[in-house]
């Protein structure tokens, strides 16, 4: 594995260099630096991470950084360079000088620096075999009483039936087409609650039948029960809650896990099985909402009358990965807005599920105000502040990297827990965690913070209650048993 990832690095920035190179003179003004960046990706690969590639035990956090890395200093330069003047495709919206571009590409490559620098420091060496054996698929357990967790599952779908139905906040494998209208995100405190039962009641559904299948498999040997569970995992990727992808892959990232944990033997399906469903739920979600899919009668329809081209490519990357163009704008909304410690402050404890409704209507965040920079009128959402803008807006230049290392130091501290913990419940949520912070390890820390507290908050509240009544039961069970027994003595 080591040496594949290597040998993949390796050729591929190289082949990114040289296609850069060729094609450096269609960079549109102020992108010519990207240039220098899959360079510079290979030498801080080879100076900070080679040592770890397979032999660490924080693989999120490592694969996190060179993942998301890899598409913005690697993938990324080449499209650029052959959309030329489109490299960014936002109109009139979006347009920085070609001074902040510039300026934008090397924060990218001082905040690299300094997280390359984070991660040598605090990375740690995979332990020797026998410290670092997995726990066996029978020692994981089901800390909640599953009497309570059935009720928790009705409850849900006696809420959603009454006050969520015809809501858009809930589909199958595909988002309902002919509204002529996006779902778009909503503000409701309703649906909103609904749509977090939904998603918790969804989680331990899959946890407690997973766990069962398990049990079953290894009392039997009869494979039916795995695949009873691959189906659950599958059905879970393919209900779709909103209509952000990002939970999509979520579930399938915590749901191969969990499988590969309790069902080792069947590995390579589980991996092939899971990819396979989540790209297919990826791929019609990103048709409904780059192609405008809900403006057709069918999906098939949208597909034909849209035109995906390398401009439209490039504009999507930088906005999702934190290219030139989104930290460049970035920087200008802070040179032009002097935003002070208390407003980053108010955005990280507006955060917190909970705490934040104490915070509700005070002021807005700073991704709202950006926002609503960029389009000109109220807007809650559309471009997403990077970590490497968020430090320079808040801290100044000398700071760049410490959202980022922010985001690895909450990533490392779950990744430790992963390895500490092993009831299901609590390890779906710790997985979560990690997989939302690594997988957006360059986004600003307080939009992380948001959906990861409130999935965590809802769900530990869950769990907690199925758990003591668990415990309570047990207690009288164990109480009644001791009883009998001096009777009979």
């Amino acid at each position: 594995m080591a040496k594949v990832t290597t040998y993949f690095i390796s050729l591929s920035c190289f082949l990114s260099l040289i296609i850069t190179l060729l094609m450096s003179s269609n960079f549109a003004n102020g992108y010519e630096g990207m240039i220098v960046l899959p360079l510079v990706y290979l030498i801080l690969f080879f100076l900070f991470f080679l040592k770890f590639v397979g032999n660490t035990s924080n693989p999120y956090s490592l694969y996190g950084v060179l993942v998301m890395q890899w598409i913005r200093f690697v993938l990324m330069p080449p499209i650029c360079a052959l959309a030329g003047m489109r490299a960014g495709s936002e109109g009139n919206f979006i347009s920085p000088t070609p001074d902040s571009l510039r300026l934008g590409i090397l924060f990218m490559i001082l905040e690299f620096l300094g997280v390359s620098i984070f991660c040598t420091i605090f990375f740690r060496k995979a332990k020797s075999k026998k410290e670092s054996l997995i726990h066996r698929e029978q020692d994981y357990y089901i800390s909640g009483n599953k009497a309570i967790y059935v009720f928790f599952f009705i409850f849900t779908g006696c809420i959603y039936y009454l006050f969520g139905r015809n809501k858009g906040i809930l589909n199958f494998l595909v988002i309902r087409l002919g509204t002529g209208e996006r779902i778009g995100d909503t503000d409701s405190f309703l649906l909103l609650a609904i749509r977090q039962l939904i998603l918790v009641s969804i989680m331990l559904l899959v946890v407690v039948i997973t766990k069962y299948a398990s049990q079953k498999f290894y009392s039997t040997n009869n494979k039916i029960y795995y695949y009873c569970a691959i189906s659950v995992s599958l059905i879970n990727i393919s209900i779709i809650v909103g209509e952000r992808r990002t939970a999509q892959v979520y579930a399938a990232l915590c749901s191969i896990w969990l499988l590969v944990r309790l069902f080792p033997t069947f590995k390579k399906q589980t991996i092939t099985y899971i990819i396979t469903g989540a790209g297919v739920v990826l791929f019609f979600m990103s048709v409904y909402k780059f192609f405008g899919a809900f403006q057709y009668a069918s999906y098939g329809e949208a597909l034909t009358q849209s035109t995906l081209d390398v401009g439209v490519i490039s504009g999507i990357l930088q906005a999702y990965f934190f290219g030139p163009q989104n930290i460049a704008i970035s920087i200008e909304f802070f040179n032009n807005f002097n935003m002070d410690l208390i407003q980053m402050f108010f955005d990280i404890f507006r955060s917190f599920f909970g705490i934040s409704y104490l915070f509700r209507g005070l002021s807005d965040v700073t991704s709202v105000f950006f926002n609503t920079y960029i389009y000109g009128t109220q807007r809650d959402t559309g471009q997403i502040l990077s970590s490497v803008a968020y430090s320079y807006g808040y801290l100044g230049p000398i700071f760049l990297p410490v959202f980022a290392c922010i985001n690895l130091t909450i990533t490392l501290f779950f990744e430790k827990i992963l390895t500490r913990i092993k009831s299901l419940e609590v390890i779906y949520i710790v997985l979560y965690i990690i997989v939302r912070f690594s997988t957006n390890l360059f986004s600003n820390t307080p939009g992380l913070l948001s959906s990861a507290s409130m999935f965590a908050m809802s769900s530990f509240f869950i769990i907690v209650i199925a758990s003591v009544f668990g415990n309570k039961n047990k207690l009288k069970k164990q109480k009644s048993q001791r009883t009998h027994f001096s009777k009979i003595s």
